[in-house]
């Protein structure tokens, strides 16, 4: 019994003893209608690594912050331990700043700072030290395990008596935190304010509408931000987030045919479209519904320079196409695709409000298992020429490598494309950081922002390249010009030099005999009619010996030679009765600008000098058959030789005056092959040989083991050879697809050699290197021969080629 009474008596003792003092926390002293929170280990070394991130101290969206010398305070502080950094509401101009941490920092020395001054006051039984730096005031309170530090003694005193009230969305979210992470943590409800801070023309209410908070773990590197974190969200339907809601995720695909100098794209991916369209519906209040879609897994908006493209996926895309085909137009085609025209109001796209907004988008086409949709053609047209030419986001190597550090799936996922975004981002604006956008800093090749559902809440991904490194631009082709004529080119483009800048511009000839000479930025200088077509290629010669060019080539009864301005260079043109049955051939034997000018009519040739006259002393006038390729002049060594090969099988060769220089005994059958120098040799090939003629006649003939037309091209140092679906460059085979090829041609620029091939049916260019290694982003659309140079002085090539029928593509690569 003695031993009850002396528990009992030892319970009460207990039980009447005050509580422990419960340990203060700085969380516990965060306000929760603050706009943002920064959680950091170590404040000191996360300001240091902000100030030296010019993206970040150059950046007009934080003027705020950085127009004045409030946070100066912050500078003279050390603090090894856990802290906070809030800032208040953004209605004000400049937001007010409150740091929270547990034991009072050590203060660095003030010697430095000449106007300063400190002194205790006291208001509202609150003490605090008030700090004056320069003009900059700063309130300070302490007590033990708690430190505030604030811009107003208002906000602490605010701080201090909110501390027990219940806080428990946002102490959730400080708990997901990493603790040894510095974190950035946003509150939903405050959001609205800071974007119409920037963007006052916009609505932004549904992003407040959850009342979540949203945190990402801040990691600001010499040449990278990264963050990582959580979005919580409630089921508030009036809430931007609903939208996702029993929706999937998925693997967003879209880069595949945004073209790699778009300004930026959103993507919004999910597994089940209805749900999709019954939370927007909520969202919205309505009932408008569509079956269009309905098997669709992606959506999105893709930002060009000029217009804005929307843009939806689906693996029965198809369906989809017949169903819009009903109440559209087919308005025309570009390369090969079909763009139609919506014929009645176009709403197909308000199911998407709020998340997309293009009241007027009536034109629309499909590429693979993209629908997309816009206000002018001509966007159309830039997205379906970067997919055929495979010029688009998702072959760039930035893209890839930030693609690396998302998630595979997402619910959205947004990119930027580095400087291209500014303009975008800028049009939006407030009118006083229009030009501070223009200007930021932004040396981010992509930036990206990915949100991935997971229940009630979202996981949040992002990276922002922040290195001052000019970005290394892709080797892959880039459509830089595109010329769109009245009517049918009847030439390939050819580049032409221009004495005047240096640089080179394009030629071109179409059905109607007009002849055309356009800068390499696409203005038109001149055009003119003339008699009849230009037969073959267009030559450019210096007359006069004074660094300025002119152009020859033949028509089918002229030789013509015009000056840079198209007017005729006297004693030009030289009519002729008969036809020029071979396009003009010109020889500069000695490169010293004494030029050769041949016309072949049927059997005959006739050579003229820059007078328009006869050159004498050139005695071979006539073949003992119709000559079937343009005479060729070809040196080796020291030795000239003029070829002039017959429709009988006979290959002349010939000196300078016309004469035999190396009889050749046997005859050949015709190919169209043209006779070429190689390894000091004449080449060429037969229907089933390839022929080489040595200096002193000597033959020797390679079977070729094909039944296919072979097409052959050479240099002195390289043979190209074309059979069938197969190209041969020098020892390496590549098989190609089947197709309608056109000759392969030898293009020698910046010490490279190149090999370029058109295939006519499939209307795809490639190009290849030595190696038979097919270059970076090949092929491309085109459907002519090419020509190739570097046209405007920079260290990359173009080149030209015929694209649609009446149109001229300059790419750069």
């Amino acid at each position: 019994m003695k031993r009850v009474l002396l528990f009992i008596f030892l319970l009460c003792i207990i039980s009447c003893q005050n509580p422990a003092e419960k340990k203060i926390r700085p969380a516990d002293y965060l306000p929760e209608d603050v706009a943002i929170i920064v959680k950091s280990p170590d404040i000191n070394g996360f300001l240091n690594n902000y100030s030296e991130n010019s993206f970040l101290t150059e950046n007009p969206f934080f003027d705020q912050f950085q127009s004045s010398n409030r946070l100066n305070f912050l500078d003279v502080i050390e603090t090894a331990e856990e802290s906070f950094l809030c800032f208040s509401d953004f209605e004000k101009q400049q937001p007010d700043y409150i740091f929270i941490s547990g034991r009072p920092p050590q203060l660095k020395s003030f010697d430095s700072i000449q106007n300063r001054s400190v002194e205790t006051i006291k208001e509202d039984n609150f003490e605090f030290k008030k700090y004056n730096f320069e003009g900059s005031i700063t309130y300070t309170f302490s007590q033990k395990n708690l430190f505030l530090a604030s811009n107003s003694s208002g906000f602490i005193k605010e701080t201090l008596q909110q501390k027990n009230l219940p806080k428990p969305a946002l102490q959730k979210i400080i708990s997901a935190t990493e603790k040894n992470k510095t974190s950035l943590i946003l509150n939903h409800q405050k959001l609205p304010y800071i974007l119409r801070s920037i963007f006052p023309q916009k609505e932004f209410e549904n992003l407040g509408a959850t009342s979540t908070w949203s945190e990402a773990e801040l990691e600001i590197e010499a040449e990278n931000i990264h963050f990582n974190g959580l979005l919580t969200t409630t089921a508030n339907p009036a809430s931007i987030y609903s939208v996702f809601q029993n929706a999937g995720r998925g693997s967003s695909k879209m880069a595949e045919i945004v073209p790699a100098s778009v300004q930026a794209f959103s993507s919004f991916c999910y597994e089940n479209f209805e749900g999709v369209q019954k939370n927007l519906q909520q969202l919205r209040g309505d009932t408008l519904t569509t079956h269009l879609f309905s098997n669709s897994s992606e959506f999105g908006m893709i930002y060009l320079k000029n217009a804005p493209v929307f843009a939806i996926r689906s693996n029965e895309a198809e369906s989809s196409n017949i169903l819009l085909k009903q109440s559209s137009a087919e308005i025309g085609d570009f390369r090969g695709l079909s763009i139609f025209q919506l014929q009645e109001n176009p709403e197909t796209l308000e199911i998407f409000h709020p998340l997309i907004t293009l009241p007027n988008a009536k034109y629309w086409a499909q590429i693979n298992n993209f629908i997309i949709f816009a206000e002018q053609p001509a966007a159309l047209e830039e997205i379906i020429s970067a997919s055929q030419n495979n010029h688009t986001l998702s072959v760039q190597e930035s893209y890839q490598e930030t693609l690396q550090q998302l998630s595979s799936q997402s619910s959205l996922l947004f990119v930027a494309n580095g400087k291209n975004f500014l303009p975008l981002l800028a049009e939006e604006a407030d009118a006083d950081l229009k030009e501070k956008i223009l200007n930021m800093p932004f040396h981010s090749k992509i930036a990206a922002l990915q949100l991935v559902r997971e229940d009630d809440f979202f996981h949040v991904h992002g990276i922002i390249n922040t290195s001052e490194k000019t970005p290394e631009e892709t080797s892959a082709p880039a459509e830089i010009l595109n010329i769109t004529l009245e009517d049918q080119l009847s030439t390939r483009p050819f580049f032409i030099k221009n004495h005047l800048t240096n640089q080179e511009d394009i030629a071109v000839h179409d059905i109607n005999n007009t002849l055309y000479l356009i800068s390499n930025e696409g203005q038109v200088y001149w055009k003119k009619q003339l008699e009849n077509r230009v037969t073959g290629e267009i030559h450019q010669v210096d007359l006069f010996k004074n660094g300025k060019f002119q152009l020859a080539f033949s028509t089918l009864h002229a030789l013509h030679v015009i000056d840079r301005n198209g007017n005729p260079v006297a004693p030009f043109p030289l009519e002729f009765k008969d036809e020029i049955t071979q396009p003009l051939a010109v020889f500069d034997y000695d490169n010293n600008r004494k030029y050769r000018f041949i016309i072949t009519q049927n059997s005959r040739v006739y050579m003229y000098n820059k007078k328009g006259k006869i050159v004498k002393g050139f005695d071979f006038k006539k073949a003992g058959a119709e000559i079937t390729n343009p005479p060729k002049h070809i040196r080796i060594g020291t030795k000239d030789y003029i070829l002039v090969p017959e429709a009988s099988g006979k290959v002349n060769v010939l000196n300078r005056q016309g004469h035999t220089r190396v009889p050749v005994k046997e005859n050949f059958k015709p190919s169209g092959n043209e006779w070429w120098e190689y390894q000091q040799n004449f080449i060429s090939a037969t229907p089933e040989e390839l022929v080489k003629i040595d200096e002193k006649g000597g033959v020797k003939k390679q079977v070729l083991n094909t039944t296919e037309e072979t097409k052959i091209v050479a240099t002195p140092e390289i043979l190209i050879s074309f059979y069938g679906n197969l190209l041969k460059i020098e020892d390496t085979l590549i098989e190609m697809d089947y197709g309608v090829y056109t000759s392969p041609q030898i293009f020698k620029i910046n010490n490279e050699t190149l090999i370029a091939i058109t295939d006519k049916q499939a209307k795809k260019v490639y190009i290849f290197n030595r190696a038979g290694e097919l270059l970076q982003g090949f092929p491309v659309f085109g459907t002519s021969q090419i020509d190739l140079s570097n046209i405007n002085l920079d260290k990359k090539p173009e080149f030209t080629v015929q694209g649609e029928e009446n149109e001229i593509l300059v790419y750069q690569f």
